[in-house]
């Protein structure tokens, strides 16, 4: 279960304060799963000190476009206190608070690049992790396999144009590169969705 060491919902509260340890907790499976917060809750942060050490699991998915914020009244400093049980998924300050930021993986680093807009040409084949979310068009994008592929994530569209996105797909070496994911249960996972999408 998800949370092996506190976990938070809706509704719940959690405070911290002095030196309080929360790590080497598990799920059942053996991952690092220590305070985990879903719905939104954040950590009531009031006056770390030395010895804090707490272990994060994000309960919702940080993207480019939306960081999952954890705390609420983080001091300056309050994040050595604090570490991410995911490793690719680290934790950053922001306007005062923490938060975790969007995963440090090839497929965030080629989301970045269609934010761009214009050409993106793709230099090596680029999967997702358990833990990324499908790449979002948000303008034009010309997207060029170039002979490599993209592995989707599960459960999900690899790609999704959002509203304005206008998506166009290629591919300059014939005959190799595809789209492609392992979707379970979503129909039509690792292809191409959207609302009301503009595409060619």
């Amino acid at each position: 279960v998800a949370g092996g060491g506190v976990a938070v919902f809706l509704d719940g509260m959690m405070a911290v304060s002095g030196s309080p340890v929360i790590s080497g907790n598990t799920t059942v499976s053996g991952e690092a799963s220590n305070v985990i917060l879903y719905d939104g809750v954040r950590i009531a942060v009031g006056g770390l000190s030395e010895g804090a050490s707490i272990g994060m699991t994000p309960g919702e998915r940080p993207t480019v476009f939306e960081p999952v914020v954890f705390t609420a009244g983080a001091a300056a400093g309050d994040i050595a206190f604090f570490s991410s049980d995911i490793s690719e998924i680290p934790i950053e300050e922001r306007d005062g608070e923490l938060c975790f930021a969007a995963l440090d993986t090839p497929w965030t680093a080629l989301q970045i690049r269609l934010l761009g807009g214009g050409v993106v040409a793709l230099t090596n084949d680029v999967a997702a992790t358990l833990y990324d979310g499908p790449l979002v068009v948000t303008n034009a994008v010309v997207l060029d396999l170039a002979g490599h592929s993209l592995f989707g994530p599960l459960n999900e569209r690899a790609i999704y144009i959002d509203d304005g996105g206008r998506f166009t797909l290629t591919n300059s070496v014939p005959d190799t590169g595809a789209i492609t994911g392992p979707s379970v249960s979503f129909p039509g996972g690792g292809g191409i969705g959207g609302e009301d999408p503009t595409s060619a």
